[in-house]
């Protein structure tokens, strides 16, 4: 008589070991997953460079830094919006700073 959960035909699955093979067969697919995003990270890993309020501010301070002697600044900046706007905070904070702007070019 054969027991009411096995089929005829059927092969009862062979017992799982403690090796590499059981693991894989369970969690190759999360594996390669993580494997994929670790590729895909280091591949597009790129130097960000500031935008906007951040970049001014981090320009002030790197020109704040400068001798006492190179008092005049000429600010030189793209054409977009937001280029306008950064050059605009970097005149401020150059001018609070003690620097003189001669001027502005976009």
């Amino acid at each position: 008589m054969s027991s009411p959960d096995s089929s005829p035909g059927s092969r009862p699955s062979p017992p799982r070991g403690l090796g590499l093979a059981p693991l894989l067969a369970d969690y190759g697919m999360l594996l390669v997953l993580l494997l994929l995003c670790l590729f895909f990270s280091i591949v597009t890993l790129d130097e960000q460079r500031p935008e906007g309020a951040e970049a001014a501010r981090q320009l002030v301070a790197s020109v704040s830094r400068l001798p006492a002697g190179a008092r005049k600044v000429l600010v030189v900046v793209g054409a977009g919006g937001a280029d306008a706007a950064c050059a605009a905070a970097v005149q401020t904070g150059l001018a609070a700073a003690g620097r003189d702007v001669v001027g502005v070019v976009a």
